[in-house]
């Protein structure tokens, strides 16, 4: 399973360090869809923005149906990110 093989998983499914994720939805060896999908499969519920440069509204269901809480374009403003992560 890439997500426990992963160096970022603690193992934890509740581990409170994790409070939010950022996935790029266009990564090399998994796509931010599947690793989403993998993420909510292992019953974790952690918000998760699914970012991409590439605005298409098939990507954004297909993001959202994987089991994203956000869709946003790249590039993000950093008043917009902060704006997210404080609501």
């Amino acid at each position: 399973d890439a997500m426990l093989r992963s160096r970022n998983y603690t193992g934890n499914q509740s581990d409170p360090r994790i409070g939010f994720v950022l996935m790029d939805l266009s990564m090399p060896v998994m796509g931010g869809c599947e690793a989403t999908e993998l993420i909510r499969q292992h019953g974790i519920d952690v918000p998760i923005m699914a970012l991409t440069a590439a605005a298409i509204e098939e990507g954004r269901d297909r993001a959202i149906d994987a089991g994203a809480t956000l869709y946003k374009t790249k590039p993000i403003l950093r008043d917009t990110l902060h704006s997210i992560l404080t609501e």
